[in-house]
């Protein structure tokens, strides 16, 4: 496991949680991005859109169908 993304103490997060690396969040959108050979080709399905911080990232990136 790779050691930047560990939880220095789980039991400090609410159960259940939802955890998002940002980076490699970010990174997985870049490379969607470049597999479709451009973000205007892109439209990501309704359920990948459970948090408005991932939404304006994409949006951010220039995906803007829905």
């Amino acid at each position: 496991m790779d050691c930047r993304y560990t939880i220095d103490d789980p039991f400090d997060l609410l159960s259940p949680s939802l955890v998002i690396f940002r980076d490699v969040a970010r990174k997985n959108l870049v490379e969607m991005i470049t597999m479709a050979r451009g973000a205007d080709r892109l439209r990501p399905h309704v359920k990948t859109h459970k948090m408005a911080q991932v939404v304006r990232m994409a949006r951010d990136l220039g995906i803007s169908k829905h």
